[in-house]
């Protein structure tokens, strides 16, 4: 920012979250500011009723990563102008990659409570967009867009000071280990047996806790690089979704989106299977009336 309130920054541009008669306001990111609202007015002399300030259309490309003109005034911002760097035009395509992006972005909002949070924050965000829009050029498997919602939230929560305690001694490394979102560490059954307090557990395999390790402190380039088994997505979810709710105590419209497709999906496959063991059934009864006759 310069002395005049001026700051030229890059950004996500979100959407428009509000239209009046006279402009709009549109909800951005950016790693100088954090989550705003910033106010663009509709431009004087443009020659139309729906061109503004900078000259864009009414209609935002929303989820586009920009550079950024806007100055503060009295503790509100205006947008002067902007750039699209690269429009993540995918996201929007299936419900799927809609309800990751949506609960990308709300919990974000939550946790990007000031400008070193936003600071934090900001590669890990542009990562998993990109790997959702990414995803969205072909089919999109629902199993992977839940490892990638799930390990955001993992990550963004770790860098917010909701690291999970995922370390034994060295002493109870051989016992069966379960999580405890009580207390927050890996712990032994053994332990839990013997203090009460340590509730709401979890059990982890190996594979899964070297899993969230690597998720809580890999770097940001290979976060979203691992290719996992569906099952182990599906561990990674619910355990991604109890960490989120016993530290924020929230549940968000895209988590419940992602679940409700989950559940569509399995009872779709499900009544995919009972077609097929049907007509599996019509077609041995068929050939054995061919070969009796």
């Amino acid at each position: 920012m310069d002395n005049n309130g001026h700051y030229k920054c890059q950004a996500l541009l979100l959407r428009v979250s509000a239209k009046l008669p006279g402009g709009r306001f549109i909800k951005i990111f950016s790693p100088q500011i954090g989550v705003i609202s910033c106010f663009e007015q509709k431009g004087k002399a443009a020659g139309s009723d729906n061109a503004f300030t900078s000259l864009k259309p009414y209609f935002l490309p929303d989820y586009s990563y920009v550079d950024l003109d806007l100055f503060s005034h009295r503790g509100k911002y205006y947008l002067s102008d902007f750039s699209v760097i690269y429009r993540f035009s995918l996201l929007t395509r299936s419900l799927p990659t809609l309800a990751a992006t949506s609960l990308i972005l709300d919990l974000l909002t939550d946790l990007a409570t000031d400008r070193e949070q936003a600071r934090k924050l900001w590669p890990y965000t542009l990562y998993a967009l990109s790997a959702v829009d990414k995803l969205a050029e072909n089919s999109v498997d629902l199993s992977v867009v839940r490892g990638i919602a799930a390990t955001y939230i993992l990550r963004s929560l770790a860098e917010s000071g909701y690291r999970p305690n995922l370390d034994l001694p060295s002493a109870t490394t051989a016992e069966r280990t379960c999580f405890s979102f009580a207390a927050g560490s890996l712990q032994t059954y053994r332990q839990t047996e013997a203090d009460s307090s340590l509730t709401s557990v979890q059990e982890l395999s190996g594979n899964c806790t070297n899993l969230l390790r690597y998720i809580c402190s890999c770097p940001v380039q290979r976060l979203y690089n691992i290719v996992i088994s569906p099952e182990l997505s599906a561990y990674l979810w619910h355990f991604a979704e109890r960490w989120l709710a016993y530290n924020l105590e929230k549940e968000y419209s895209g988590q419940k989106s992602l679940d409700e497709l989950q559940k569509d999906s399995a009872a779709f496959l499900d009544l995919a299977a009972q077609i097929a063991l049907k007509r599996r059934g019509r077609d041995q009864g068929a050939a054995d009336k061919f070969v009796l006759k």
